[in-house]
């Protein structure tokens, strides 16, 4: 990915270059302490660039920055991102809000045991759990507890219902089929919603995949980007 022009953004409760490994030339934004996607805008390094990346909570931000028309990018890859996080009456494949609820009041309450859990849930189902688990590790970051909850304000009040996507440019989409923190069936949905994607999903990994097979996602974006920036 050496000489493309790359944004990527993190997930949830994650250092801002957690996708160091995937794209180690690419322009990490950090995103954490701004209270909202527009917000963002004043970090942004440049607003047009070749790809954006976006894992997990990062894929909503960068999808959203680019319907906006804060970003222009020729292609878009989204890691395991949400369509849509906490269920409502149109999305079922989503976390109950209830569930939702008390993550949040246990991530306020008791950070450093929640993130814990968390880590497992990030690889519960992969193949490759253990080192996976030892990878995430543990980041200060996380420990910056009014920054997240923000952030999972914006997860709590988001609805993908009426969303426009006719501005996003042609997108990957790659999702880990034992997935438990963001279903795979979320970027099925978001596979029939766009009308230039391709969806790409990894039989034995979970929340991670570019830790399950960094090589094998590496490729896939490259290829992906030589194929619809021609």
């Amino acid at each position: 990915m050496d000489g493309i022009n790359t944004l990527a953004f993190s997930g949830w409760a994650q250092p801002h270059d957690a996708l160091q490994s995937l794209l180690p030339h690419a322009q990490f934004v950090d995103y954490a302490p701004y209270s909202s996607v527009y917000a963002i805008k004043e970090i942004l390094p440049q607003l047009d660039v070749d790809l954006v990346v976006g894992w997990s909570l990062g894929g909503i931000i960068a999808r959203q920055l680019i319907q906006r028309g804060v970003l222009q990018a020729k292609a878009l890859v989204m890691i395991a991102a949400p369509y849509q996080y906490v269920r409502d009456e149109t999305v079922q494949d989503a976390m109950p809000q209830e569930t939702f609820e008390q993550f949040y009041a246990n991530y306020r309450d008791d950070t450093q045991r929640t993130i814990k859990r968390f880590h497992g849930l990030l690889v519960k189902g992969d193949s490759r759990m253990r080192d996976i688990l030892g990878a995430l590790g543990h980041h200060p970051s996380v420990e910056q507890v009014e920054r997240w909850l923000l952030w999972m304000d914006f997860l709590q009040r988001y609805s993908a219902e009426h969303e426009d996507y006719s501005m996003l440019p042609p997108t990957l989409l790659i999702h880990g089929k034992q997935d438990v923190v963001v279903p795979y069936a979320q970027s099925e949905m978001m596979h029939q919603k766009l009308s230039q994607s391709q969806l790409m999903g990894l039989e034995d990994a979970a929340h991670v995949p570019h830790l399950h097979d960094t090589k094998r996602v590496k490729d896939a974006i490259a290829a992906f980007y030589q194929e619809v920036a021609q």
